[in-house]
């Protein structure tokens, strides 16, 4: 696992902790360095646009992360401008009196906590409770196949434990038979179907692994066509694994309308929407899902006659730097949804069907 991944495992944990008292005994036992990196992590993600900004203002938003003023003054902002992620200005006694955020992108914010977390020498139970939310945020899974896994690394009895605390602190919650439920991470799988545990229980090890590789192929490419995904499948011969994802809400299907009538769909997965939400808000996924799928069209289905997009990043890059791309008659006939959503402006040219977006 990575720093980045570990950070927002850290977070996503903080916040269903956030929700006990900071007394709790065995959350100051176990738990206290998921705790600690977690608000940490929401900190500075809330500080990230501030600049010279008062220590008053700082505390406010500090405070609103479980973060008191001595703890923020005393460890947490020496710690980010010791790390080179934020700039403060002292007065002639040495206190903090602005502060400015060096944050640029919501990585260096997982990397941050990380750090943090690995600092604070978490023990055994919470690394093991990281795991937890981790294979349940994969794929949901029955509680003995995340146990015998937790068991193989941290030992039996660090498991059970891990498993408890898991459950007791929301980290997972539970659906299906009481004796053997199925675990899953409800900032992930919010919407997942309540036939979810009767689909999967009668999976082996190797279809769990074919259904979780199936829904990563889709999680590292979010907006995947689902032709593409059938086909590939189809070619290995679990298409339907597929059919149970999207039945069971493991996969989310959007369908885009193009300028011919006709309509092609992509693919996300829950993680598509948990993770925009813990960057941006709530409000920006469904913005962005229609124009990433628009992108996924012109990459996967375009025509280099009319336009097609060979590398999605530097077309962005080339978007948000100049505030202008094309022409190219692909822009005037595929980014009709995003257009009408507001999301861009479609410029038409004066030659041929050509466009500027």
């Amino acid at each position: 696992m990575n720093s980045q991944e570990q950070g927002k495992l850290i977070v996503s944990a903080a916040k269903s902790l956030t929700n006990y008292q900071i007394s709790d005994p065995k959350i100051a036992s176990f738990l206290y360095a998921t705790l600690d990196a977690g608000r940490l992590g929401l900190f500075v993600s809330a500080i990230k646009s501030e600049e010279n900004t008062t220590l008053r203002r700082i505390q406010l938003l500090a405070a609103e992360a479980g973060i008191t003023p001595p703890v923020l003054t005393g460890e947490l902002l020496p710690w980010l401008e010791t790390r080179g992620l934020c700039g403060l200005s002292r007065d002639y006694e040495g206190n903090p009196v602005t502060i400015t955020s060096f944050v640029l992108a919501y990585s260096d914010v997982m990397r941050a906590v990380s750090a943090f977390y690995e600092e604070k020498s978490p023990v055994p139970e919470d690394r093991a409770c990281l795991m937890v939310l981790s294979k349940a945020s994969d794929l949901p899974r029955s509680e003995s196949v995340i146990c015998q896994s937790l068991a193989n690394t941290f030992g039996e009895h660090t498991a059970m434990r891990a498993l408890q605390l898991a459950k007791a602190y929301g980290l997972v919650a539970t659906a299906g038979n009481s004796t053997d439920p199925l675990l899953y991470a409800p900032r992930v799988w919010s919407g997942l179907h309540e036939r979810a545990p009767q689909a999967l229980a009668p999976l082996d090890e190797t279809q769990r692994e074919i259904l979780v590789h199936l829904i990563n192929r889709v999680r590292e490419n979010q907006g995947y066509p689902e032709p593409i995904l059938r086909s590939e499948a189809a070619k290995h011969g679990v298409d339907r694994l597929i059919d149970m994802a999207f039945g069971i809400a493991l996969l989310n299907r959007t369908d885009l309308q193009l300028a011919d009538g006709t309509t092609r769909s992509f693919v996300t997965t829950p993680h598509f929407y948990s993770d925009l939400r813990d960057e941006f808000g709530e409000d920006m996924c469904d913005r962005v899902k229609i124009f990433l799928d628009s992108i996924r069209n012109g990459q996967y289905y375009g025509s280099r006659s009319t336009g097609k997009i060979l590398a999605p990043e530097l077309l962005l890059r080339a978007l948000i730097n100049r505030g202008q791309i094309g022409p190219a008659t692909a822009i005037g006939q595929d980014y009709i949804v995003a257009e009408k959503a507001g999301i861009i402006r479609v410029q038409r040219s004066a030659f041929g069907n050509q466009a500027f977006m």
